[in-house]
């Protein structure tokens, strides 16, 4: 892979992140379980309160852990998300940022190696350039 093509990847790479950010941000703030609360009267201005449907689900996980540990046992928070999914206590809103972190997950560790092969070039070119 040339320079080029590493530096346009990291600025693609870089903008899918920040997009799925963006997107993450939005869908958690349209999560069904939270309360919508007006603000002053105003119409369409809401104010997103209480938890929202991956805070409980995390906040459950957290007590089954401490649970799990007075036991010996591990608990997983993929099966705690799974687990509430299957029994309806999860919007589609919170399934949605789930996804989106997957994908950001994914994209970070795929930024993480266009940074490293651009680091592996420049230092190519800095012994080459040393000769």
């Amino acid at each position: 892979m040339s320079i080029e093509s590493l530096i346009i990847k990291h600025a693609e790479l870089a903008d899918l992140k920040r997009e799925l950010k963006a997107k993450g941000s939005e869908e958690i703030g349209l999560c069904s379980n939270r309360n919508r609360t007006e603000i002053n009267g105003f119409p369409g201005i809401f104010f997103n309160d209480g938890p929202s449907c991956v805070d409980s689900v995390f906040e459950g996980f957290k007590d089954a852990m401490n649970e799990a540990s007075e036991f010996g046992d591990q608990v997983f928070f993929e099966d705690a998300w799974s687990d509430s999914v299957a029994e309806g206590e999860v919007c589609q809103h919170c399934q949605n940022v789930r996804e989106l972190k997957r994908r950001r997950v994914k994209a970070s560790s795929d930024l993480g190696q266009i940074r490293g092969a651009i680091t592996r070039v420049g230092r190519r070119l800095s012994r080459e350039k040393s000769e």
